[in-house]
């Protein structure tokens, strides 16, 4: 389609970029500018508009962001095309069983309550094969886009740029998969190792053990180099942490992860009795490290200080003492993943795959006492 001949000029109040704004939109509410055709060059719009080159850009940049306009690079600038909804919005989960789960769900049903799409669950029942396969069996002629809280090895990611070849927008929600080229909404993972390990250093604790995973999500390798900034900052690394693993495709019951983590958390103790704090990378991982301090006599806040890293449960507001924990906003991410996932589905054109990361907060509860010395560092 041939560039459009541009009539409208500016008029009204407002700052300029507003008028030059308001311009182009009501050019396109007339019809005059119609989806998919090319604006004129912003040298021809700054001409017409008698005004610097600046301030048109500034304008086009504002309409573009706001999903009036779309940009191709080396092509020019377009009238964005608002979508019907095509399809049913899909939120492939790994297990309907945890925790966490539900309140994704939920978010997501109050996120897509107003739209003609129905939102459809797809529960592969704690067995992320079962999970990929459900993501090769979603058909873009029924599925306009998908959320999908990813699986967390790297031999996953083909499955998840093989959807968005395929036609269906995805939007990764909470974690972030290495090799996976499509949209993320995630929490940051630098912050929460720094904003954790920084918290046990502050009470004086030097010798912290941690319940990790082996994963490819791209959050949790920036967890490990936040934690890193934080022991470096007090004469230490990450690489002289003692670790004990969990899988990272362990998923069943809640209960199931907990055994794990007591498991890993039970070497730690086993090997090094020094330690005056374990951490977990997760929420399961914290479970099974507060399971093995009890039965072992230790007192949580006493004895031994506990932190989940990434993750609440509402048990931990019942032990006692109560488990301090990393929060990620899962509900304002579950939120923005909506909202992003409409903006891609409402383009023409293609967008860069954008990674938008969200920062999480520390509750502070009962499991974390204050040194009242010093220990030796490592």
């Amino acid at each position: 389609m041939k560039n459009a001949i541009f009539t409208e000029t500016t008029q009204g109040g407002g700052s300029k970029v507003h008028q030059v704004k308001q311009a182009i939109r009501r050019q396109i509410l007339n019809g005059k500018l119609k989806p998919g055709q090319k604006l004129p060059s912003m040298e021809k719009l700054s001409k017409h508009f008698g005004c610097s080159l600046g301030i048109v850009r500034q304008g086009i940049y504002t309409l573009t962001a706001e999903g009036v306009l779309y940009s191709m690079p080396r092509k020019g600038v377009f009238v964005a095309q608002k979508k019907i909804a095509r399809g049913n919005i899909a939120l492939v989960l790994p297990t309907l069983e945890l925790e966490h789960m539900d309140c994704i769900y939920q978010s997501l049903s109050q996120s897509f309550a107003d739209l003609d799409s129905q939102l459809q669950i797809f529960s592969a029942s704690s067995d992320f094969d079962v999970q990929v396969q459900l993501m090769d069996q979603l058909d873009a002629k029924t599925i306009g886009g998908a959320i999908i809280p990813p699986p967390p090895l790297n031999q996953y990611a083909p499955a998840m740029n093989n959807l968005a070849k395929r036609g269906i927008p995805v939007v990764q929600l909470a974690y972030h998969l290495k090799g996976a080229t499509t949209d993320a909404v995630a929490v940051d993972g630098t912050e929460i190792g720094r904003l954790g390990f920084d918290h046990l250093l502050e009470k004086g604790h030097r010798r912290i053990g941690m319940v990790n995973m082996q994963t490819d999500y791209s959050t949790f390798s920036n967890l490990e180099m936040g934690a890193d900034m934080a022991l470096r900052s007090y004469g230490m690394t990450f690489d002289q942490v003692p670790q004990a693993f969990v899988s990272p495709t362990d998923l069943h019951t809640q209960s199931d992860l907990g055994n794990n983590g007591q498991k890993a958390a039970n070497y730690l103790l086993a090997k090094y009795p020094d330690l005056t704090a374990i951490v977990g990378i997760n929420r399961y991982a914290t479970l099974g490290i507060y399971r093995a301090v009890t039965e072992r006599g230790l007192q949580v806040g006493k004895d031994i200080s506990i932190l989940s890293l990434a993750g609440d449960l509402q048990y931990f507001q019942a032990t006692t003492p109560t488990i301090s924990a990393i929060v990620a906003p899962l509900e304002l991410i579950t939120q923005r993943a909506a909202v992003r996932l409409q903006q891609i589905m409402d383009r023409d054109a293609y967008e860069e795959p954008q990674i938008i990361t969200l920062a999480p907060k520390l509750i502070e509860r009962q499991s974390v006492y204050t040194r009242p010395q010093l220990a030796p560092s490592f």
